[in-house]
């Protein structure tokens, strides 16, 4: 479903609900499942108002509210229906409170055409889950919905689960499972558990699915020709928000490469944009200074990205496209460089920019290993160079859309100048503190980032550097200004305990005159300001509540009105 339908989908719902006083409203999640091409899209009615206008097989809706207690009369409608009389299908329902269901859409309208003629109907599961039981856990509830299709058993043959669902016939539900989530191979199989119909890999742990709650439906038909060519059978399952995604076949002889994304361009036009992969629609309105984690791709075959502004509907006349094809290995893909014919300069095309051989995660936990990319495109060459703890030189001559490569680094504190190719000019300094962040043995991809000069570039974001971790979190790292008068220094702060949990102590260990002191999320956004004065006895050790927070990072900025340094502190709740 487009987010423009999902949009559309709420706006009418919320129209509906207005015009009612009810309390106590039912939650339901509709399914469009009728392969029936009289059906491809429909109408749907509830008392006469029109809800769901050219609903699509194979959408569904979010878990939305309706009147409990009160008969709700549904009508079927062919898309682009006028009005509700002489429906296709007329259904009345009567809604518990505070209950949630799930109405699938399921059948044939057609008088002819479809063997066999199931007719078509609303089946309803009761007490439907809109998040899992368990955080670490995915609760399915799998839905017979082929019209041709025999009784099934479901058989995993991954992880060994074996049969998890016995005859399972048209029309029914097999209740929720409750599944670790971890990547299944699932077996569809005959009423006699002999005969494969088709095997699906279900990537719960690489999707990343652990708590949420999913409706499986089988849909389609097995056998087409005897069915107006209808669409074949396939597995889709719907989240609570309304996604639905097909669920892929296994494929053993599939080779796989395994991707990060990092989106970089600076571009205004490029702020968030839509990436297709042959056509099907991979991340929606992916943000700028955002990175997917680790994601499995086909290799040996061409795979067509196609760039589009976000909320696109198609990958039609994109705003860029690319064919790769990617070998059995690990890449970090990162977009950057310029979609607008002017208001930049200079102004370098806007490209995907790939490097092979990625690492996720260090052979040695007490090492990081760091890749550097050059993403400013308004930036000299550069050269960086570690002052913290005197490691010098670390990269020199790095270029726009250069990598660095993989740098193996112990895990210590940082802090690095990028500096111009004659590396006597410093351009900007950062505190990279991989011992605070816990960062032992993982692969992190650090990328320069936004404009030095960003009144030449539309008002651009400014120049700075972030990191992305595996998992597709993207960290700040904080600059830091100096005053080479000032010999205030890193080692004359600590902040303990690091990590921390409810409260946080920054002990000072020199005389200033002056201080201020605000807390920083990871993303730059000011928390909160912890002091602002002049120096004192009650400052040199001072408590910092961290109630309110989120796990994660965050940064306090210490500004002695001659300089300013970042510490970090690992929050974990």
């Amino acid at each position: 479903m487009t987010l423009y339908k999902f949009f559309a989908i709420v706006a009418l719902f919320v129209s509906f609900l207005s015009s009612h006083a009810f309390s106590n409203n039912a939650k339901v999640q509709i399914i469009h499942n009728s392969a029936d091409k009289l059906a491809d899209k429909v109408d749907i009615y509830v008392n006469g108002t029109l809800e769901f206008d050219d609903f699509g097989f194979r959408e569904a809706t979010p878990f939305i509210e309706l009147p409990s207690q009160t008969d709700i009369f549904v009508a079927i409608q062919p898309s682009n229906s006028t009005n509700a009389e002489n429906p296709l299908a007329l259904f009345k329902f009567n809604l518990e409170p505070n209950v949630s269901y799930t109405v699938i859409a399921s059948g044939i309208v057609s008088d002819s055409g479809y063997e066999p003629t199931i007719p078509f109907d609303l089946i309803v599961y009761p007490n439907s889950r809109d998040i899992a039981t368990d955080p670490n856990f995915v609760d399915i509830n799998v839905f017979h919905g082929s019209t041709d299709a025999p009784k099934v058993d479901v058989v995993e043959s991954g992880v060994g689960a074996g049969t998890i669902i016995n005859d399972l016939g048209y029309g029914q539900f097999s209740g929720y499972l409750s599944l670790p989530a971890e990547d299944y191979i699932i077996d569809i199989r005959d009423e006699t558990g002999e005969t494969i119909v088709a095997r699906y890999s279900v990537p719960l742990k690489t999707l990343k699915a652990g708590g949420t709650a999913l409706n499986v439906f089988a849909s389609g038909f097995l056998n087409p020709g005897v069915n107006s060519d209808g669409q074949s059978f396939g597995l889709f399952a719907a989240a609570a928000d309304g996604t639905v995604i097909e669920i892929p076949l296994y494929n053993e002889e599939v080779s796989k490469a395994k991707v990060q994304i990092i989106h970089n361009s600076a571009d205004k036009a490029a702020q968030q944009v839509d990436i297709y992969v042959n056509g099907i629609l991979a991340f929606d309105n992916f943000e700028f200074r955002k990175a997917t984690p680790y994601t499995e791709l086909p290799s040996g075959v061409d795979l067509e990205i196609a760039i589009q502004p976000s909320d696109s509907e198609s990958a039609e006349n994109p705003l860029a496209l690319f064919v790769v094809n990617l070998e059995p290995d690990t890449y970090t893909v990162i977009a950057s460089g310029i979609v607008s014919q002017n208001g930049y300069e200079p102004r370098v095309p806007f490209n995907l920019h790939m490097f092979k051989g990625s690492v996720e995660s260090s052979e040695s936990p007490n090492n990081v290993v760091v890749n550097v990319f050059h993403g400013a495109t308004d930036a000299p060459d550069v050269d960086v160079v570690e002052t913290g703890i005197g490691a010098g030189t670390l990269i020199d001559n790095l270029g726009f859309g250069e990598f660095s490569g993989n740098l193996s680094l112990p895990v210590n504190n940082y802090v690095i100048e990028v500096r111009d190719e004659t590396g006597t000019a410093t351009v900007a300094t950062y505190e990279v503190p991989l011992q605070n962040l816990n960062a032992g043995g993982l692969g992190i991809n650090v990328f320069a980032s936004g404009f030095l000069n960003p009144a030449n570039n539309s008002e651009g974001d400014d120049f700075g550097l972030y990191a992305a971790l595996p998992d597709g979190t993207v960290l700040m790292l904080q600059s830091v200004t100096a005053n080479v008068e000032d010999d205030f220094s890193l080692n004359q702060i600590n902040v303990y305990p690091n990590p921390a949990n409810d409260n946080v102590n920054i002990e000072i260990n020199t005389e200033l005159d002056y201080l201020n002191m605000d807390l920083f999320d990871q993303t730059g956004l000011k928390i909160r300001n912890l002091y602002n004065g002049k120096m004192n006895s009650d400052v040199r050790n001072l408590p910092v509540s961290l109630s309110g927070l989120s796990s994660g990072v965050y940064y306090v900025r210490i500004d002695t009105g001659k300089k300013t340094i970042f510490k970090a502190i690992n929050v974990i709740k």
